[in-house]
């Protein structure tokens, strides 16, 4: 919402870390606390393709969003558009955006995929598509899968092989190189103000989940997808120490290893930006930057 490079201008929720009511309760009330109401929110999918979803919450909390209780409303005034589904309004954005439309996906992607399926251009009609997901070599879920691409394997596949997407529309941002981004306590403590505070208080709780495993401080993965996006974008890869593979990608569909990702050459100047490399610098001074500037325009 705070970055030069982008403007925010509509938002569709999903099941993730928890289900679908409370992921959408958290957009509404976030976006009324930080000052921005106006921006639309639709209410998307609230299950993967087929199966069941599963869910995070003994890492995020009860909520989905723990460190947030005391900051956002219980009964926010902001609510979700019901005018058209969120569909119809992604699709829309896309046509009335003429190809400069970037989509920015934080959980599962079946969202995504339901838009393909019923506009299979909607690829064609984007600039960028910006995904939170997979890992190589690594999971978090599972040995060999990170969470949202195990949550619906099959709309990530669809993704991956929709053939308006193939002409280098895709940016992934594994575990690879969300691992990177650690939130450490002299990172939280940088940031400041009433909106600063909030942040630092959800990376306090999620820095006590995730002690055992990184003591230093807990791994952030959402904003990697949205830096990742801008580096690309603004063609700042050298300064943000952005560095990614560039080559097809399959998920597995079930079995043990469902969700997995896998890279293959293709032989082709085509395929999907992944990358695996950052400056943890360079990406938390965007964070702080954007905050800041929260606190000084609300």
């Amino acid at each position: 919402m705070h970055n030069p490079y982008l403007q925010l201008i509509g938002i569709s929720t999903s099941y993730g870390n928890v289900g679908l009511e409370l992921t959408t309760h958290n957009t509404i009330a976030f976006l009324e606390f930080l000052g921005s109401p106006d921006i639309p929110v639709y209410q998307g999918s609230s299950k993967p393709l087929e199966g069941d979803a599963p869910e995070a919450s003994y890492i995020h909390g009860t909520t989905g969003i723990g460190g947030a209780q005391g900051y956002l409303s219980e009964n926010p005034h902001v609510k979700c558009k019901t005018d058209i589904n969120y569909i119809e309004a992604i699709n829309n954005a896309a046509k009335d955006a003429h190809g400069e439309l970037c989509v920015i996906v934080t959980g599962p992607l079946t969202n995504l995929s339901k838009v393909l399926d019923k506009y299979p251009n909607f690829g064609d009609q984007v600039q960028y598509i910006s995904i939170m997901g997979g890992a190589f070599g690594l999971g978090n879920i599972t040995p060999y899968a990170e969470f949202n691409l195990y949550s619906d394997p099959l709309a990530a596949e669809k993704v991956f092989t929709n053939v308006f997407l193939q002409d280098n529309k895709l940016i992934l941002s594994p575990l690879n190189i969300t691992h990177k981004c650690i939130a450490t306590k002299a990172i939280r403590n940088t940031f400041k103000g009433k909106k600063g505070s909030l942040f630092r208080s959800i990376t306090n709780f999620y820095a006590e989940r995730y002690a055992k495993v990184s003591p230093t401080g807990p791994p952030v993965h959402d904003p990697v997808a949205v830096f990742s996006l801008i580096a690309v974008l603004e063609r700042k890869q050298k300064e943000y120490g952005y560095q990614c593979w560039h080559e097809t990608v399959q998920v597995a569909l079930e079995g043990e290893k469902r969700g997995e990702t896998t890279m293959f050459e293709n032989g082709s100047s085509n395929g999907v930006y992944i990358g695996y490399d950052i400056n943890p610098q360079a990406f938390w001074d965007a964070v702080s930057d954007a905050i800041v500037s929260l606190e000084h325009n609300n």
